[in-house]
């Protein structure tokens, strides 16, 4: 069974955008090019990953999928109504398709963004780390300073986290890019590296 997911325009408050590869897009007969609109629809059922979480074209044709690593902790998210998710924008640079990630707050989300003052296990208390550097980012204007920063955060890659605070290590990484010029982030994406 597919789900598409939830609509941001429920009242989702904006906490920023991230991009991604789509993967596995050479099994699947949906294209994109730049800047066509694209759809995700969520895939709980999905036999090789209940995560998986499906790209498809505005045909709905399929296109391939967000990668594994980023399903794996946004589709608890979106199951659990905590954030929505579009798609911004597309980019294709042979043989890689990239999408813009737009990500939206809702209600039932709100408490992953409060303070705690004394977290009591391991998870919390790298959550409430993360969330305050995420907080203090938004606030930094130094775009290499910022890029810095996301670089080396790259190394919790294999820490066990709570989805939410993967959401908040991809925002943290993708401020840098915002800071950046637009062409600096085309070079990014030929290369065939996540801007993010």
């Amino acid at each position: 069974m597919w789900e598409l997911i939830s609509d941001p325009s429920q009242g989702g408050v904006f906490l920023g955008s991230i991009y991604v590869p789509v993967a596995g897009s050479k099994y699947h007969q949906g294209k994109l090019s730049s800047g066509q609109k694209a759809l995700l629809i969520r895939e709980p059922a999905n036999g090789y990953d209940k995560n998986a979480i499906r790209v498809v074209d505005a045909f709905g044709q399929a296109v391939g999928h967000l990668p594994r690593g980023t399903a794996r902790w946004l589709a608890p998210l979106i199951d659990h109504d905590q954030v929505a998710v579009d798609v911004s924008e597309s980019r294709t640079f042979t043989p890689r398709t990239f999408v813009g990630l737009n990500l939206y707050l809702l209600p039932a989300g709100l408490e992953f963004l409060m303070i705690e003052d004394d977290p009591q296990d391991y998870l919390a208390a790298m959550h409430q780390m993360i969330l305050e550097l995420w907080n203090r980012i938004q606030l930094m204007t130094s775009q290499k300073t910022v890029r810095e920063v996301g670089k080396h955060l790259i190394h919790l890659e294999d820490t066990l986290l709570w989805p939410e605070t993967w959401l908040l290590l991809r925002l943290i990484r993708c401020r840098g890019r915002d800071l950046e010029m637009r062409p600096e982030g085309a070079r990014a994406l030929r290369s065939g590296m996540e801007l993010c």
